[in-house]
């Protein structure tokens, strides 16, 4: 990754230096050892910008695969954690309609 991937992405600087693929790297496209095999020799199908072709062994691509599929299986985030941002939301939108029943309430005494 660091010869083939790297070498036009590049690492961002900074006091912690950060990998600009990671987030690209879905478990869609990436998730299995066999997707990663089959995409690393045909970055342009992923993207038509990528024309240059993988230049490494069979061997370096075998490892290049297995690590995009590991990185794309840790970029996978869980469902629950998908849905946290909204949970202040629902607990707002259930406030909100337990207030209004409440006053709804006391309006028919």
């Amino acid at each position: 990754m660091r010869d083939f991937c790297l070498a036009c992405h590049g690492l961002e600087p900074g006091p912690a230096v950060t990998n600009p693929l990671r987030p690209k790297i879905t478990v869609e496209k990436w998730g299995t050892y066999a997707q990663a095999h089959e995409n690393v020799g045909q970055l342009n199908r992923i993207r038509p910008q990528m024309s240059h072709a993988f230049r490494g062994t069979e061997a370096d691509r075998e490892a290049l695969a297995r690590f995009l599929a590991r990185m794309a299986r840790e970029n996978l985030v869980p469902a629950w954690r998908r849905a946290l941002p909204y949970a202040g939301l629902a607990a707002l939108v259930a406030a909100s309609g337990a207030f209004h029943l409440g006053a709804r309430a006391r309006r028919r005494r």
